[in-house]
């Protein structure tokens, strides 16, 4: 079996929907393991399977899973842009009205781009594709692009940073040169509103070699971010936007890869799933990276750890089993992570297919809560940095910083660049008029 699916459901992936199934792990309604006394079961019962369409690698080697499957249909995608006071209240009614919809929130525009899509017959005229949330890039695009980063940041340059993150939502909508379309059928030009059939509508596709590559696939010029990802009660998303502004006001900082983004998905009865028992609400964004991520650290670091601070601590989050810093996989955020008894259950379920523990690994230990053990990179100096910890000390930090705390936020101890940049350098862009279609 591919391990693509595998892993897919094995951490909970997801896409964007409460009117639809938003999980390809609660499509599961078969699969056929060799669990760990090596014998080849089928895990059909729903009691097995709400621990097995998240099994997060602990429970067996997946063989074969078996889908639950609808005809073949298109999506018809739009994106437009709306004021993020949107994000008050309406934003919470677009999913439950809306086939899919998808947020890109852009702070310091006040802006969001929303990507509204539609389920349209197979006869309807349209073979677009989209190259939305993880697109593959050009040499040239990677090339000169992860300079001006680079630049950018060794700069403190938010100014430079924002007009970075300019280009990123202008392409969410229109043709940029050298910038993959986000809806397309010629590979050229922007379609919006696009039509195309449903899986070239919402997954993207990219390869390790040729002109065109994943973004990381690049060589020295591949570019490379801590995808963060917590997921949210769905009521509790006004709130967290309040909080970001208030952040951001006193700690500034951009995201100058598709903002902040922000997806749904309904409450799942699935133990592991992020969904568990409520409306959920995936908040999500892409810290890029310094060429030495070990050393150097980034343009608006300490608002970043805040945000995810504040996601963790405030509104209960839960971190996407395959993203965020290692600190969001302690042995004491697994305890808070998901309600005690579908954390019960599902270790009943190691137990149960694993009796010897022949799938146990450090994680799975964190998560039966036996052992604090931690996987670092060993390459990391400042374990702040990439999130492996919660700064204590200012060597947690890279030099130049100090770990301390924003103004109003005491308990959240972040890694603060003792010359920072200035606050002014976010507002007043002359060039930031935009006409939309």
């Amino acid at each position: 079996m591919s391990n693509i699916v595998g892993g897919a459901i094995g951490t909970g992936a997801h896409g964007s929907s409460l009117l639809y199934t938003a999980s390809l792990s609660d499509q599961t309604v078969e699969l056929l393991i060799v669990d760990g006394l090596g014998s080849i079961r089928i895990i059909q019962s729903e009691q097995d399977l709400q621990s097995f369409r998240v099994h997060l690698g602990l429970l067996g080697i997946i063989l074969q899973v078996k889908f639950r499957t609808i005809p073949i249909f298109k999506f018809r995608a739009h994106n437009y842009v709306v004021e993020d006071t949107v994000l008050n209240a309406k934003a919470m009614e677009m999913p439950q009205i809306t086939d899919q919809v998808v947020l890109y929130w852009y702070p310091s525009f006040q802006k969001v781009v929303v990507a509204n899509y539609t389920r349209v017959g197979v006869n309807v005229p349209g073979t677009a594709h989209t190259n939305a949330l993880i697109p593959p890039t050009s040499s040239s695009f990677n090339f000169f692009g992860k300079r001006m980063l680079e630049t950018a940041q060794s700069t403190k340059s938010l100014q430079f940073m924002n007009f970075l993150q300019y280009i990123s939502f202008l392409a969410l909508f229109k043709t940029i040169p050298d910038i993959q379309p986000i809806y397309t059928e010629n590979n050229l030009l922007v379609q919006n509103p696009a039509v195309g059939y449903y899986h070239q509508m919402s997954s993207v596709s990219c390869m390790d070699t040729g002109w065109i590559q994943c973004p990381w696939a690049h060589g020295e010029n591949g570019a490379r971010s801590l995808d963060n990802e917590m997921a949210i009660d769905i009521k509790d998303l006004p709130l967290f936007t309040k909080r970001v502004r208030d952040i951001l006001k006193k700690s500034p900082a951009v995201f100058p890869f598709e903002g902040i983004l922000i997806r749904f998905s309904g409450s799942s009865t699935t133990h592991m799933s992020l969904s568990q028992g409520r409306n959920t609400c995936h908040v999500e964004f892409y810290p890029l990276d310094r060429d030495n991520r070990y050393q150097d650290p980034k343009v608006g670091l300490a608002a970043y750890q805040a945000i995810m601070q504040s996601l963790l601590n405030e509104f209960s989050g839960r971190s996407h089993w395959g993203k965020s810093g290692a600190y969001y996989h302690a042995k004491e955020q697994l305890k808070r992570k998901l309600s005690p008894d579908a954390r019960a259950a599902f270790l009943t379920s190691m137990t149960t297919f694993d009796p010897n523990g022949v799938f146990l690994n450090n994680f799975g230990r964190r998560l039966l809560g036996v052992s604090g053990k931690m996987d670092w990179d060993p390459l990391v100096i400042h374990c702040a940095l990439l999130d492996n910890c919660l700064c204590s000390k200012d060597d947690d930090c890279a030099r130049g910083q100090k770990c301390s705390r924003i103004e109003t936020y005491p308990n959240y101890p972040v890694c603060l660049t003792t010359n920072p940049q200035r606050k002014t350098q976010l507002i007043n862009f002359s060039w930031y008029t935009v006409y939309y279609d």
